[in-house]
C-alpha cells in the first residue's frame, strides 16, 4: 500500500511538474492559501507564544494563561508576544500556498486514475498535505525554538533550511529527546 501510494504521489509530481501542465495553472488557490494561512497564524501568534511558553516550562507558570501572559509581558516585554512572528508568517504562508494550490492540481491528476470524486478528493488532499506539512516544519521548529529559549531571537530568525535545521538539532535544547535522535536509532 504504501508504495502504491508513493507511486501515485511521484506520478502526480512528475505531471504537474510537466511543462504542458504548468501552462494552465492557476495561481489564485496558490495565492489565496498562502495568504490566508499566513494572516489567520499571524495573528494568533500572541496566543502562540503564550501556550508554547506553557508548554515547554509547566512549572513556571501553574496551568494559568492570564498568569502566564503577565509573567511573559513582565519578564521579556510586550513585544515578546510577537517573538516568533516571521517564521510563522513565512511557514504558514507556504504551507497554506501549497495545501490549496496542490490540492486544485491533483484532483484532475487524480480524476484520470479513479472514477469516483469521493476518492480523488481523498487522494488529492493527503498528497496536498503531506508536502506542505513537509514545508511547514522547519519555520515552526524555528519558531518554538525562539519563543522557547529568549537568547535566540533575531540570529537565528530565518534559518530554515536543511542545514540550519541540522544545526539547531544538534545544539542541546529543552525539546523532546526524539527529536535530536537520529533516523538510524531504535
Amino acid at each position: 500500500m504504501r508504495s502504491f501510494a508513493s507511486l501515485l504521489c511521484l506520478s502526480a509530481s512528475a505531471h504537474a511538474l510537466s511543462a504542458e501542465s504548468l501552462s494552465g495553472v492557476d495561481w489564485r488557490f496558490f495565492a489565496a492559501g498562502g495568504v490566508s494561512a499566513a494572516v489567520s497564524h499571524g495573528y494568533t501568534t500572541p496566543l502562540d507564544v503564550v501556550k508554547t511558553r506553557m508548554q515547554t516550562n509547566p512549572e513556571l507558570y501553574n496551568g494559568d494563561v492570564l498568569y502566564a501572559l503577565r509573567e511573559i509581558i513582565d519578564e521579556e516585554g510586550l513585544d515578546f508576544l510577537l517573538q516568533g512572528l516571521v517564521p510563522t508568517c513565512l511557514g504558514y504562508g507556504l504551507e497554506g500556498a501549497l495545501k490549496f494550490g496542490c490540492y486544485e492540481l491533483c484532483k484532475p491528476l487524480f480524476g484520470e486514475l479513479t472514477p469516483s470524486p469521493f476518492a480523488n478528493a481523498i487522494l488529492a488532499s493527503c498528497v496536498a498535505g503531506g508536502v506542505a506539512a513537509l514545508v511547514l516544519c522547519p519555520p515552526e521548529d524555528v519558531r518554538i525554538r525562539m519563543v522557547s529559549d529568549p537568547k535566540a531571537r533575531s540570529h537565528r530568525l530565518l534559518v530554515v533550511g536543511v542545514a540550519g535545521r541540522r544545526k539547531l538539532i544538534r545544539q542541546k535544547s529543552k525539546l523532546p529527546e526524539m527529536q535530536r535522535r537520529s533516523r538510524y536509532d531504535s
